[in-house]
């Protein structure tokens, strides 16, 4: 189309209609998601897009990638496999079930494995880093947008899903905008008024009084004012900043103190540069008014709190689904700030290799806390290792920087390979990855993800923090 930036996916998500157009419209098609706030998101984005060309489909949420999964799964072979967020390091199983697939995804894949019956969609395989300019929900957007145009339908609507989707990943890699996200954000009407989302003014924080906002906030999280309104009035009357207002109230030369005193806040506690812009630049909103940001962080404490269909029911239906949802967000708030009271101290945090490990009580938010003391705080070049009990398995998040200097990690092979050694499951992206492994065998799995990192980092001798800042 006229004006649109130029597309390199899309020849793949061509292929991909060619494939869902051979099936007839009765075929039984499954939609597998990963069930994290970017597969949802992209899952919902193809749910739309099938049913509005009238396609038969069920879909599926599952963060397994177990060979017993998908032996159930194709048990009952369907049709066609959409797979969103996932499904680059499983290629060749999904060739070897001979099960018709459309894989989007964005991470890292060992193989294309693009043919007659299987089509991989994935910045990777285009030159591009999936890690820091893509998302499940973005590619899942290209291909919905492709299948809808070839039908003559609107997907205009499905922009914002596709943003939640970004947001949820928007830690990955650095606060970088590159790539297929440049591209989504430039449709959804960044530089134009008639986008199908709406852009608000920066910085983005919580509703309510600035004072109350900043110290209650995790997006920023300031280390010297957390939990203390009172520090926050007396900082912000000092930059002659009204600290009783939300920040839509405020004037453009507020908003313009305002940020700088946000960013030489930041970078006096050590926070990664590339974080900053964003909390400087205007950002998408829904036309109800709700950040974009915001919804990706209460469908994650949904997620986060066992709530993934949930989430998914509120992305394609409406305010009462919504509602229902946005109750998961104080607790999803509570537990990141108790986890990053933990971390400010970071000289007592131990260490294995070159990594900053931080025990939380609760599993299921390791990723969002790593996410913030990585973007946050003063970890340098250090990786950051957030990990916590969830049932009898133990859930870990790791996340590290770019530096100029610094060592080039790749924690989706650390954290793979530590984990199969004691029978887990690991992977993710260089800078963003996870794993799952049984409790018993954490602190096998802690031992030999030090020894990975610290062959990574070449034998660099990091100094300890307390040395650092001596």
């Amino acid at each position: 189309m006229e004006g649109r930036p130029q597309e390199p996916l899309q020849p793949r998500a061509e292929a991909a209609a060619d494939l869902l157009e051979r099936l007839p419209p009765t075929s039984r098609v499954v939609v597998l998601a990963d069930a994290d706030t970017d597969g949802i998101a992209g899952a919902s984005v193809i749910a739309r897009a099938l049913h509005r060309t009238g396609r038969r489909f069920t879909v599926r949420l599952s963060r397994r990638r177990d060979a017993a999964f998908f032996d159930e799964l194709f048990a009952r072979p369907p049709a066609l496999l959409i797979t969103c967020d996932l499904g680059a390091a499983e290629i060749e199983r999904f060739q070897s079930a001979r099960v018709p697939t459309i894989v989007l995804d964005h991470h890292e894949p060992q193989k294309d494995g693009t043919g007659t019956s299987l089509v991989h969609i994935n910045p990777h395989l285009e030159g591009e880093d999936g890690s820091k300019g893509a998302s499940g929900a973005a590619v899942a957007w290209v291909f919905a947008r492709t299948w809808l145009e070839r039908h003559g339908l609107p997907a205009d609507d499905l922009v914002p899903a596709a943003l939640v989707g970004a947001e949820g990943d928007r830690y990955h890699g650095g606060g970088e905008e590159r790539g297929l996200h440049t591209r989504l954000k430039h449709h959804a009407g960044a530089e134009r008024d008639d986008g199908p989302v709406g852009w608000q003014e920066p910085p983005i924080l919580r509703e309510g009084p600035l004072a109350e906002a900043l110290a209650m906030g995790i997006d920023p999280y300031l280390v010297r004012f957390s939990g203390d309104p009172g520090a926050v009035r007396a900082a912000l009357e000092e930059q002659g900043v009204p600290h009783d207002r939300p920040v839509a109230a405020l004037s453009h030369p507020e908003r313009r103190r305002l940020g700088t005193f946000l960013t030489f806040e930041l970078l006096s506690q050590g926070a990664d540069p590339s974080h900053i812009p964003r909390l400087l630049t205007p950002a998408p909103v829904l036309p109800d008014g709700t950040p974009v940001g915001r919804l990706a962080e209460t469908v994650d404490a949904a997620c986060r709190q066992g709530h993934a269909t949930e989430a998914l029911s509120a992305l394609l239906g409406g305010p009462p689904e919504m509602e229902r949802i946005h109750l998961y967000l104080g607790r999803y708030e509570e537990a990141i700030r108790a986890g990053l009271a933990g971390a400010p101290e970071l000289s007592a945090l131990p260490t294995t290799g070159p990594a900053l490990v931080l025990r939380l009580d609760e599993g299921p938010y390791s990723g969002p806390v790593a996410d913030r003391v990585n973007a946050w705080l003063d970890v340098g070049p250090r990786p950051v290792v957030c990990h916590g009990p969830t049932g009898a398995r133990t859930k870990v998040s790791l996340r590290a920087r770019t530096t100029p200097d610094g060592p080039h990690w790749r924690l989706d092979i650390a954290a793979d390979g530590a984990a199969r050694a004691v029978g887990g499951i690991g992977g993710g992206h260089k800078l963003a990855a996870g794993a799952n492994v049984p409790s018993d065998q954490t602190e096998a799995f802690l031992e030999r993800l030090g020894k990975a990192l610290t062959e990574q980092a070449g034998g660099e001798r990091f100094p300890s923090l307390r040395e650092a800042t001596a």
